[in-house]
């Protein structure tokens, strides 16, 4: 059973850490976003619950990965025992001496997503300098997750100067010096609760946590968290979700997909480029070689599930191998119906048909034994639309000449398309010949 989690204002925090009994010293302050929840997503204290639920059943950590959450509407959640290390990132979560306060902002906020306004902003802006100013820190004690890691949170729309900028003006402003609390006082009903929530008894970590890093959790495990599950479809895990989205293209008709197991929008693409690609640019060169990207499309008739398995078993073999592949899972969402007609007119079970992975011409020569001409031109068209004008994969070649125009011949350009892939292929280097990209 999960434990109730505090939740405060910003005046009973800056209270708390008043009365609150360290042991451990805080030299940092690390800020996170959840991606998942998002602000639309967001249910209050079941995402919290949500949360802890992942970190400690799925993950085996011996509590929620942090110190505080922040929701929109500007609520402090309390997380983990301040006196505990973080899961925050990799390298960077100290021990039980000394080591950072880790923060999680509610919310998707990278570019065209969520936005970090007020009261959640100000919220956060009031936290990092309460904790700042209890460890008579400065201001710029503060580390995004993005520069501990490759990922981009707390989001490429949160711009970090900006954000220190607000807690050194918080640091100065007399308003705040005059709200905080002196230990004399006594503590408030909502202060001792939250103070006893923070001194419960928690597991022994079962391993060295200092590695221990926050992940991303997508929408689909968020709502089987709330009921007490973590499973994602068959096969595919929060892991392996977070592992392709730097490498994923997703696409449903040609569009970005903007549901389903993963979405993409056009600022997903521009993160992608602007900041996976020039990271595993730098990396080639530090080996002196050139930076091969792989437009990689699946066979036709493929579920989105089954696209991402694909894009995933093969991952590590391209990067092991000095490619960075970039996946376009452009689903028609008929995969499973053709799969259905095949067992009814062979009589015959998934496992018996060996359907697999790489069974895209079975699958395409049995649609065509059976007649079904309008479910080709519903896949041909949605090949042809991705590279049409508004399609997905338009954008993506859009922002591939813009990489390959600022670093030329230190970038080398291939596609490769699996059986149906090939016409999704035709359209999309057609369109990139007309953009003028490398050949």
């Amino acid at each position: 059973m999960s434990p109730p989690f505090a939740q405060l204002g910003t005046r009973e925090f800056a209270e708390l850490l008043t009365h609150f009994e360290f042991s451990r010293h805080i030299n940092m302050v690390h800020v996170h976003h959840t991606w998942r929840p998002n602000h639309a997503q967001y249910r209050g204290h079941a995402s919290i619950e949500g949360m802890w639920r992942h970190h400690t059943q799925h993950n085996g950590w011996r509590d929620i990965a942090q110190h505080v959450s922040i929701g929109p509407e500007g609520a402090i959640w309390l997380g983990r025992n301040f006196n505990l290390p973080p899961a925050s990132a990799a390298g960077h979560n100290g021990n039980e001496q000394c080591g950072p306060f880790m923060i999680e902002t509610i919310g998707d906020f990278d570019c065209g997503r969520d936005e970090l306004l007020d009261p959640q902003r100000a919220a956060l802006i009031s936290v990092i300098t309460a904790v700042q100013q209890r460890f008579g820190l400065p201001h710029t004690a503060t580390m995004f997750h993005n520069m501990m890691s490759s990922k981009t949170c707390p989001g490429t729309s949160v711009a970090f100067s900006e954000l220190v900028a607000e807690v050194g003006s918080a640091h100065s402003a007399e308003e705040h010096s005059r709200s905080l609390p002196t230990p004399a006082e006594q503590p408030g009903e909502r202060v001792l609760a939250a103070l006893a929530q923070l001194t419960r008894d928690v597991p022994a970590a079962r391993g060295d946590e200092s590695l221990a890093e926050h992940e991303p959790q997508d929408e689909f495990t968020l709502q089987r968290l709330e009921r007490g599950g973590f499973e994602l479809a068959r096969g595919l895990t929060t892991e392996m979700i977070g592992a392709l989205r730097p490498h994923v293209v997703n696409l449903r008709g040609g569009r970005f997909s903007t549901g389903g197991l993963m979405s993409t929008t056009a600022g997903d693409v521009d993160t992608l480029v602007n900041h996976h690609l020039e990271n595993a640019l730098a990396e080639a060169r530090a080996q002196q070689r050139p930076l091969r990207i792989l437009l990689y499309a699946h066979g036709g008739l493929v579920s989105e599930s089954a696209g991402l398995k694909v894009a995933h078993k093969h991952l590590a073999w391209w990067r092991a191998n000095g490619i960075y592949p970039i996946n376009f899972v452009w689903e028609t969402g008929l995969f499973e119906t053709i799969v259905d007609l095949l067992k009814k007119v062979l009589g015959q079970g998934e496992r018996a048909l060996g359907i697999d992975l790489l069974t895209d011409p079975l699958i395409e020569k049995a649609a065509r034994a059976l007649g079904m001409d309008t479910i080709w031109r519903g896949m041909k068209s949605a090949a042809e639309s991705a590279s049409a004008r508004d399609g997905g994969a338009l954008h993506t070649a859009r922002k591939l000449k813009e990489f390959c125009a600022r670093h030329g011949d230190a970038v080398q350009l291939h596609a490769v398309g699996h059986s149906a892939g090939s016409i999704f292929h035709a359209h999309l280097l057609a369109a990139c010949k007309r953009l003028g990209l490398p050949a």
